[in-house]
């Protein structure tokens, strides 16, 4: 943050910024805005939920490492790091985290293809897909491949813009 309260630009994840984009599947939805979709604590004492509770995966240690320092900023928990593919779904299912904050291109394995396999193995985890590719190009081909993700491009993301694509 700058003096001003605003959140400084960061060149590992670019200008700040809080537009994100969901993709089909997700409108219509009568879910309260403080509510995530899927996943999601239950209120504690006094009627207050828990922090979104966020698993990053990237390969790319300076990402995931502003990745963290933004989400734990913005008052969400971020429960482990991965930077490979190998794991992804089995730490997932073993953590329970409201969302994977997921890297479309792996070293060892495809994004949209593990988003894929997050649905049907851990409904109840939201994965936002996110990449440094052009996001007209990345939106195609989930859309095309996987319609239970969103995605939120590298340079547009904040805490901010996943609570907002999580919760609407």
């Amino acid at each position: 943050m700058d003096g001003r309260g605003e959140r400084a630009y960061d060149s590992a994840l670019g200008p700040p910024t809080t537009a994100a984009t969901p993709l089909a599947g997700r409108g219509g939805d009568t879910t309260p805005l403080d509510e995530p979709k899927r996943g999601g604590q239950p209120p504690r004492a006094g009627g207050r939920r828990s922090p979104l509770r966020v698993l990053i995966v990237d390969d790319h240690d300076g990402f995931r490492s502003a990745a963290r320092s933004e989400l734990e900023a913005g008052g969400m928990e971020v429960v482990a790091e991965l930077d490979r593919a190998e794991a992804v779904v089995e730490t997932a299912v073993a953590l329970r985290p409201d969302a994977v904050l997921l890297d479309i291109r792996l070293p060892d394995g495809d994004g949209v293809d593990l988003a894929a396999e997050m649905s049907a193995a851990a409904p109840q985890t939201a994965v936002v897909l996110t990449s440094g590719m052009k996001a007209d190009d990345a939106r195609e081909r989930l859309a095309a491949a996987c319609s239970s993700a969103s995605f939120l491009p590298k340079s547009a993301f904040s805490a901010p813009a996943l609570r907002a694509i999580l919760c609407t």
